[in-house]
């Protein structure tokens, strides 16, 4: 499953970023196909003795004390049964039953349902006057482009969603990135798949990257005696857009030094024998090779000249660097390694090491295009078509749309409406994912993403603690820790979660973040 999921979240990407309707075709039958892989998987694992032992315990855990229920101590066993019996069932805090099949909490269950409500709920018709005074903008709107017609019938029943079509569409995307979330979180209870498909994720960036150098080398060559930035060449990959493109290569980035510090910290932990001397070869001829797919997809990144796609993956390599300090500085051996440890291992080493061979390989092959982009900075921030102006002019539709929003995908069309330049320039998108979230869900919205960013946070540092005597699997999951975070930042300045192949690949990162286990 972990093969498919990475083959899912490429072929999605391939689709232009997922904008072409079949690469959304594939996202959402993909997702049902996932969905029922991890409904099944927990039919085919739970016997008919484990499910009435199940049944039981819940009730025998429902008439405990509310005080009781959460204590470590206390062990919940059905009446009849014996501690080695039961010792090896779940902890039925940590799950829900139904039927008697125990399904893993995340955590995110109810500001999940909530968020999901609230989108069904923009697309509900509403009466006229409920309308009116729910949402008075919307309401103003519909009644403008109803004068606008030939037909004088009174306004009927209307959502307060402004583009309820792309509200539903968007819908169904969102509800298959809940099912690759919770796919993601039940697969990384087992540590060596998550590692499998860290793997698979590491080449297929390694191809994504190529691409994108091939891309600019063949522009140079066609444009012979140009800048790059001049003539606007840019390496977008199979996305459109290089922006996007350099968020996509980003997370890949962050989750491929992960796995790569884990590869090199068992190699630094492992010796004592001369069998394990050969292996120990091997191993770091498969690291160097590593090493130069990480330049190859540090160069697809360098030669999308994405100021903030560079900046906000820098700001996330320092976050992984912070993230395993703790790994770098144990010294304690980790169960799974071939042997004791002979040395502390040092991956930040590595990590200086791979940086300076991108910038090298970048210098080498031409680095004035990538600074004359962020040369270019001061005078595009200040012309008034600048983002900067955009977000100011978007605060006028946060407080007419601050309760219900606009509707999901609504922006392009209340965005006119606030617009203080001139010019036939006109943005489709707030290039502020959170600013356009507030707009197109509201007050409401804007919560509800704060409340999955808080559990995501609060479990993300449970997790961390339970992993911190496996440095392996630790530098793992920092890895994808830092993937979430250079998303995060990079949504600030861009809409790249606007795109389907960064969402999906967002949803395997948190899915990984909040999921994964030593065992």
């Amino acid at each position: 499953m972990h093969l498919l999921l990475v083959l899912l979240v490429f072929v999605v990407a391939f689709g232009r970023g997922g904008y072409h309707p079949w690469a959304t075709l594939v996202l959402e039958l993909g997702a049902a196909g996932f969905a029922l892989w991890v409904v099944f998987d927990v039919l085919w694992k739970t016997s008919p003795e484990k499910r009435r032992r199940l049944l039981a315990q819940r009730r025998a855990w429902r008439k405990l004390p509310r005080r009781a229920r959460h204590r470590s101590d206390v062990t919940i066993l059905p009446p009849g049964s014996t501690l080695d019996e039961e010792s090896h069932d779940l902890d039925l805090e940590n799950y829900f039953l139904v039927l008697g099949y125990p399904f893993k909490r995340t955590g995110l269950e109810l500001p999940f349902l909530l968020l999901t409500i609230w989108i069904g709920l923009s697309v509900v018709p509403l009466p006229p006057e409920w309308l009116e005074m729910i949402s008075p903008e919307a309401y103003a709107s519909r009644i403008e482009a109803r004068a606008l017609t030939t037909q004088e019938a009174a306004l009927g029943s209307s959502p307060w969603s402004l583009a309820p079509f792309l509200t539903l569409r968007d819908m169904w995307q969102w509800l298959a990135y809940l099912a690759l979330f919770y796919a993601a979180f039940r697969l990384a209870e087992n540590a060596q798949r998550v590692e499998k498909l860290t793997f698979g994720l590491f080449l297929g960036g390694i191809a994504a990257g190529a691409y994108g150098v091939v891309q600019w080398l063949l522009g140079l060559q066609s444009q012979a005696g140009l800048v790059a930035s001049i003539a606007g060449i840019r390496a977008t990959g199979s996305f459109g857009n290089p922006n996007h493109y350099a968020a996509f290569l980003g997370m890949i980035l962050l989750c491929s030094l992960g796995w790569l510090g884990a590869r090199r910290t068992r190699l630094a932990r492992a010796g004592g024998r001369r069998s394990r001397r050969v292996d120990a070869q091997e191993a770091k001829a498969r690291l160097i090779m590593g090493g130069l797919g990480i330049v190859i997809i540090g160069l697809g990144l360098i030669f999308s000249l994405s100021r903030s796609g560079i900046t906000f993956t820098l700001a996330g390599c320092v976050a992984l660097a912070l993230l395993t300090r703790r790994a770098v500085n144990s010294g304690e051996p980790e169960t799974i390694e071939l042997g004791r440890a002979r040395q502390r291992p040092r991956s930040h080493r590595a990590y200086w090491a791979l940086a300076l061979a991108v910038a090298g390989f970048a210098v080498w092959i031409g680095i004035e295009p990538v600074l004359g982009r962020f040369a270019e900075i001061p005078a595009q921030w200040e012309a008034e078509q600048a983002r900067p102006q955009v977000w100011r002019d978007s605060l006028g539709a946060v407080e007419d749309f601050w309760l219900t929003g606009s509707g999901l995908s609504s922006y392009r069309y209340v965005t006119a409406n606030y617009r203080s330049f001139s010019g036939r320039l006109f943005y489709s998108w707030a290039h502020n994912d959170y600013l356009q979230l507030v707009i197109e869900l509201g007050i409401p919205g804007l919560l509800l993403l704060l409340w999955i960013m808080a559990v995501v946070w609060q479990r993300t540092h449970r997790t961390r603690e339970e992993l911190a005597s496996h440095p392996g699997i630790f530098y793992i999951h920092a890895g994808y820790c830092a993937a979430a975070i250079v998303i995060a930042l990079h949504s600030i300045t861009d809409f790249s979660l606007h795109l389907p192949a960064n969402f999906t690949f967002l949803s395997v990162v948190v899915g990984v973040v909040l999921g994964l286990q030593p065992r």
